[in-house]
């Protein structure tokens, strides 16, 4: 009997056996696709480790934990080979650049792939099936799209750029000269501040997109031979970032690492304090040295923010050429210093309202019908774009009632509109002590006291009145004044009249202009050096209104803007008139302006730069070069505004007035923000147990969901809250609590009181509303790269 049962089991077993043999090797032949080919059952590999672009870096990588994400790559240059064997015995079809491929296999240094796309990804039909998932496999083999075998140098590796092996986020390169060598061979690749980008790491072929010099970008890889990077404005390879993204090949030598965001801002300093080759070595870089507003930090970055005892490497982005000397010729022959040019877009950005008004009774009511006007003034700086960027200041003064009402400059708007409106409204708020002996001419000077004697800033002094000036001003003397501070003049008159008093303001008020346009275009005309822009005679336009409108027209007729306003006869002023006019005044000075500088900056460019010299640490470097010390004289002049990335041994406490801070671009911040607001709650009500718990369970899922993520075990219970923020954020701590807390103490009343934690999570979210109001305002001024991509700068003590 038991003999009988093992002769069945031999032959059961011996049936499976070959029923498995058979299965199988149907499997092997339905998997594996045929020449040219993908068949149903063929599945992409999994990338399984490096899952990660980290920066080379002489610490040993640490272990990481199976990805079983789908194994992508891309083509990393155009006209890329592939092959039909992995041996690149017979070729295939040539690849266009950023080609998403899935890899369905690696033999000999090269991967086998088809073309990726997510739709084409999931269970395949056909009797095996129900073996195969979704994930790995393809619907139908007929709808993929087979390419052949490719090198893997030939291709990027990964969908993101170099990572920081510290907190697992982006590092941030930017394109510039870092080596004597460069500064003399770069032609090829630069075109003054526009740099070519290649479609290949041989740079063969030019790309249609360019970069910038001193744009940050991020880098994906270097070539074999490390002479080539490849570098994109994007830190990643999505879909639907494809139109925004700008990629390609530049030379080794013309990117410079620049660390992830933390700089030091040097605005404020005069000089710059480096340690030199020993501890008492100290070098010295004046602030005229250094090109840029920024240092930055290039040191591997911790989770505790940088201390002022702390040494760190950082890039120094100093001058290749000294401007400082060079001259234009103006229309008349005589030199004007290109560094004034910097002094005059600074001016030319500041804008001031200073407010004239006839205080006599009888007008007071006449005013008020204008503060509706006036009001629109900040609806009309705040919401257009061609304000965005400037500098508003509001003041006022007063003649015609024997008071002398004066508001000094202030930034606060409500504060001069209120101002204005008791003084018309009789509401004895405002406290005279002064009277007005001069008339306007007082008001003139009040308007131009604490502006200095030749200034480019834009003051538009609005006179509103009716009747001939209480005191005729000194002509000559206060209009060459207020020629000369870019005063811009508006006359309005409330009411006109036949009478001599009403005719004498408009004749007194266009015998005003003319002189402060003469005197105006007498001084503007020594900083002018193209004669296109001279004017003969300043000329009126006349604009259609209601109203009378007589404005300067600038720039075609006119160096100066301003003009006059008045109601037809036996008629009062329309508000529209008043806006229609403020209006247009503001608008012809920006434009004069911009057309002013524009000529400056062209001129400064093609020909004050024949004059400049190379800069002090620029000639020390080149002498210093065996190779190029006897080339000084033959420095090409390239770029205008070229800089040199020196990295220098830094410390803060030799320079206490540099501010620590992050520069980040609006994404960045809004990340930053975001994760900021994941970890740190908002109690409105008391802090309980119960809430610490949740808090805790919050913190342990987010320390898995990173874990998870990274494929390795970075976070644990005995982490410190500073460590979950650090690697979710990406940004140092400060707060000594997030520093010192372990997260698996969170939840303990023993280690921190209910109403202590309540009280430093709330000072924790004040942070994080300071830093959502400084994205949300308009105003926040801004830092701009190479390419002006505009960066938010985040001083160290904003931070968490």
């Amino acid at each position: 009997m038991m003999h009988l049962m093992y002769k069945k089991k031999k032959r059961f077993n011996t049936f499976t056996i070959c029923f498995l043999g058979l299965f199988l090797s149907l499997l092997s032949g339905v998997v594996t696709p045929a020449f040219g080919q993908v068949k149903n059952y063929t599945t992409v590999k999994k990338r399984i480790k490096n899952s990660f672009n980290f920066e080379k870096t002489k610490d040993k990588p640490g272990r990481q934990n199976i990805d079983e994400s789908v194994y992508k790559v891309f083509s990393d240059r155009a006209e890329n080979l592939v092959y039909l064997d992995p041996y690149s015995q017979k070729s295939g079809e040539n690849q266009d650049f950023l080609t998403p491929y899935y890899v369905l296999g690696q033999k000999n240094d090269h991967l086998k792939i088809a073309t990726a796309a997510p739709e084409i990804l999931g269970k395949p039909k056909g009797m095996f099936s129900f073996i195969f998932g979704d994930n790995y496999s393809f619907k139908e083999g007929k709808s993929v799209k087979y390419v052949g075998w490719i090198h893997k140098n030939n291709v990027i590796h990964y969908a993101h750029s170099k990572l920081s092996r510290c907190n697992y986020k982006p590092l941030r390169y930017v394109i510039g000269v870092h080596d004597v060598k460069t500064l003399y061979n770069s032609a090829k690749f630069v075109e003054k501040d526009t740099v070519h980008l290649f479609n290949d790491p041989l740079f063969k072929e030019k790309s249609a997109k360019k970069l910038m010099l001193n744009q940050f970008v991020f880098l994906y890889k270097y070539s074999v031979d490390k002479k080539a990077a490849l570098v994109s404005n994007l830190a990643n390879l999505k879909l639907k970032d494809s139109t925004a993204r700008t990629m390609g090949w530049i030379p080794e030598f013309l990117l410079k690492k620049i660390g992830q965001q933390q700089v030091y801002a040097v605005n404020n300093l005069d000089s710059l304090s480096f340690l030199g080759k020993t501890k008492k070595d100290k070098e010295h870089i004046s602030k005229g040295e250094v090109g840029d507003a920024f240092i930055f930090d290039v040191s591997k970055h911790h989770k505790r923010s940088k201390q002022v005892t702390d040494s760190v490497w950082a890039a120094v982005p100093l001058n290749v050429w000294d401007h400082r000397d060079n001259k234009l010729i103006n229309v008349d022959g005589e030199d004007v210093l290109i560094r004034k040019l910097k002094d005059i877009k600074r001016d030319n950005k500041k804008i001031n309202f200073h407010y004239v008004f006839d205080c006599g009774k009888d007008l007071k009511k006449k005013q008020l019908l204008l503060m509706s006007s006036l009001q629109k003034i900040w609806i009309l700086i705040s919401s257009e774009e061609k304000y965005k960027g400037y500098e508003f200041t509001f003041s006022a003064s007063s003649y015609g009632c024997g008071k002398f009402y004066a508001l000094p400059k202030t930034k606060s708007f409500s504060l001069w509109i209120d101002y204005l409106q008791n003084i018309f409204l009789d509401v004895n708020n405002e406290v005279v002590s002064e009277v007005n002996t001069g008339g306007i001419a007082q008001c003139f000077e009040y308007a131009i006291r604490d502006i200095p004697a030749q200034s480019f800033m834009n003051n538009i002094i609005i006179v509103s009145g009716e009747k001939r000036f209480f005191t005729p001003p000194n002509i000559k003397e206060i209009t060459q004044k207020l020629g000369e501070t870019s005063s811009r003049i508006i006359f309005y008159q409330l009411e006109s009249k036949v009478d001599d008093q009403h005719q004498d303001y408009i004749l007194q008020s266009k015998d005003i202009l003319s002189k402060v346009s003469t005197s105006h275009a007498s001084f503007i005309r020594s900083f002018i050096v193209e004669n296109d822009l001279i004017k003969n005679k300043n000329t009126f336009t006349n604009i259609p209104a209601v109203d009378n409108i007589y404005l300067y027209d600038a720039p075609d007729n006119s160096t100066y803007q301003g003009g006059i306003t008045f109601p037809r006869i036996n008629k009062v002023l329309s508000a529209t008139s008043f806006d229609k006019t403020l209006d247009s005044v503001l608008s012809k000075t920006i434009h004069f302006n911009a057309v002013f500088t524009g000529s400056l900056e062209y001129h400064a460019k093609r020909l004050g730069f024949l004059r400049s010299k190379s800069g002090n640490k620029i000639k020390e470097m080149i002498l210093n070069d065996s190779t190029y010390a006897n080339n000084l004289g033959t420095l090409p002049r390239n770029y205008m505004f070229e800089k040199y990335y020196k990295n220098k041994k830094y410390t803060q406490k030799d320079n206490p007035n540099a501010v620590l801070g992050y520069l980040l671009s609006k994404e960045e911040l809004e990340l930053v923000i975001d994760g900021y607001k994941s970890l740190i709650p908002l109690y409105s009500k008391e802090v309980k147990r119960k809430d610490r718990k949740r808090l805790f369970r919050i913190y342990r899922k987010n320390s898995r969901l990173i874990n998870k993520n990274l494929f390795v075990k970075i976070l644990r219970r005995r982490n410190y809250m500073a460590d979950l923020v650090y690697i979710k954020t990406g940004m140092p701590v400060n707060s000594a609590f997030l520093l010192k807390t372990k997260i698996k103490h969170i939840k303990r009343k023993g280690k921190t009181s209910h109403v202590d934690f309540a009280s430093i999570m709330k000072e924790l979210r004040k942070k994080i509303t300071i830093l959502e109001e400084t994205l949300s305002n308009k105003k926040t001024k801004k830092y701009k790269d190479g390419s002006k991509k505009e960066y938010y700068f985040i001083s160290n003590n904003q931070i968490l």
